[in-house]
């Protein structure tokens, strides 16, 4: 079934798609229109299909040299690494055993 967009849809997809927690308000006064018709709008993308679901998504840091290092010697079975991370509080070697 195709679904018939007219501008003020695709604005409030486009500002939806680069925030999907975007404020209500803010996206009213951003396609200058009412917050009541952007709620009304948004409901028929909905229903309709052309908007499914709103995600957020966590963004994952990429691991440190060190810490990538210690992950593939344990992996290769190269000896025991221990490594702290900033931020990851107290460590204790009790933990950590050799293979």
């Amino acid at each position: 079934m195709a679904v018939e967009l007219d501008r003020l849809d695709i604005q409030i997809l486009n500002l939806l798609q680069e925030d999907a927690a975007m404020p209500l308000r803010r996206i009213a006064g951003l396609v200058h229109a009412s917050a009541a018709t952007c709620q009304r709008r948004i409901a028929q993308l909905r229903a309709n299909g052309a908007l499914a679901g709103d995600r957020s998504h966590v963004a994952v840091a990429a691991p440190s040299q060190q810490a990538a290092q210690a992950f593939f010697d344990a992996a290769m079975g190269s000896g025991a690494t221990a490594l702290r991370e900033p931020g990851l509080g107290r460590t204790s070697t009790s933990a950590i055993s050799a293979p």
